[in-house]
């Protein structure tokens, strides 16, 4: 099973990547302090629960503000701001 990688673009101009894998009813995945949406993909830790989430959800994941594949650089990393 395969992953997809994106970007989008908040209002601030802050690039949030996030990860679509499966199909059927949506499942969000919500980001916390350590995502990386590709290293998780393939770890030995978190690989089997995920592809098993995406064998019967459109799991979608992404990586906060700061973190992982997300730009680093996004000076207001307050909980309003990620909201």
């Amino acid at each position: 099973m395969e992953q997809h990688i994106r970007y989008c673009t908040s209002a601030d101009g802050t690039r949030i990547a996030y990860a679509v894998a499966g199909q059927g009813a949506p499942l969000v995945r919500a980001g916390w302090v350590f995502s990386h949406v590709e290293r998780e993909w393939e770890s030995p830790l978190w690989s089997h629960p995920l592809r098993r989430l995406a064998r019967r959800h459109l799991l979608v994941r992404y990586d906060p503000r700061g973190t992982g594949l997300s730009d680093r650089q996004a000076v207001d990393l307050s909980i309003d701001r990620n909201v």
